[in-house]
């Protein structure tokens, strides 16, 4: 990194010993060129997760679900279901875009949301988190093809976010990814579109956005952001072995949310 060490100990000839000098970090034109863009890009970044932060929530969602008994002969047991998820904020209205499946079961659903109030301009220069308070929703459509959900909570005045054109995504775009991965409110991970147009299912006509950023459980729901800062997909599943991130994640196409 072009780094010199200058002036350890020196000892003048009748002996005396000198000032230590301090090492000394010179870099090469290049080198500083490289650090100033690279913090340009980390100061945007910052700029940008701030600004959609606010338009992400965090979902709580209890129901019943089916429970699997093992035996085909007794009758189906259903128990209690609570799960996390995401969703963003497609209208100031109150309308949050989310998964199905986050929702299907619920028979009750509370949303946290940011309170804006206090704060007057998404570019502010204020980093400090603004407080959240949770608030009741319903389910305003629901379809478990594409693994969407519409909800809504009684609020106005809301920070809604804008699709993009999810045709013109291309392999290697950088995305971040916002949510409540297991749970932990207010994440955002930053990774690449993987590949795009990818059919998992050879019987089902959806075709999604591969994403290395990472996405866990509670992820769900979430949209994926371009550098404009528009959704161009609502991160839905991982393909995973372990049952964490690795780093093989796919998102619902923008276009695709806003059809359905």
């Amino acid at each position: 990194m072009g780094r010199t060490t200058l002036g350890q100990q020196t000892t003048s000839a009748a002996g005396h010993t000198g000032q230590a000098v301090s090492p000394v970090l010179t870099r090469s034109p290049r080198a500083a060129h490289a650090a100033d863009v690279l913090l340009g890009m980390s100061e945007d970044m910052e700029t940008l997760a701030h600004a959609i932060e606010p338009s992400v929530v965090k979902i709580y969602s209890t129901g019943l679900a089916p429970v699997e008994t093992g035996d085909v002969s007794k009758t189906a047991l259903l128990a209690q279901e609570r799960s996390v998820g995401s969703g963003v904020i497609m209208d100031p209205e109150g309308y949050i875009l989310t998964n199905a499946h986050v929702v299907q079961h619920a028979r009750s659903l509370s949303v946290l949301i940011a309170d804006m109030s206090g704060v007057t301009e998404a570019g502010s220069t204020d980093r400090a988190e603004p407080p959240a308070t949770a608030m009741p929703a319903h389910i305003v459509g629901l379809d478990t093809v594409t693994d969407l959900a519409v909800i809504k909570v009684e609020k106005h005045g809301l920070r809604a976010l804008k699709f993009a054109d999810s045709d013109r995504a291309h392999a290697g775009e950088l995305v971040l990814a916002f949510g409540s991965p297991l749970g932990l409110q207010d994440s955002v991970s930053l990774g690449v579109i993987s590949a795009t147009n990818q059919q998992l299912d050879s019987d089902s006509p959806m075709v999604y956005l591969q994403t290395d950023a990472a996405i866990n459980p509670g992820n769900s729901g979430g949209p994926l952001i371009d550098m404009h800062g528009d959704v161009v997909g609502i991160n839905s599943m991982i393909e995973t072995q372990s049952g964490g991130n690795e780093g093989v994640g796919f998102s619902i196409p923008s276009n695709t949310a806003r059809i359905v």
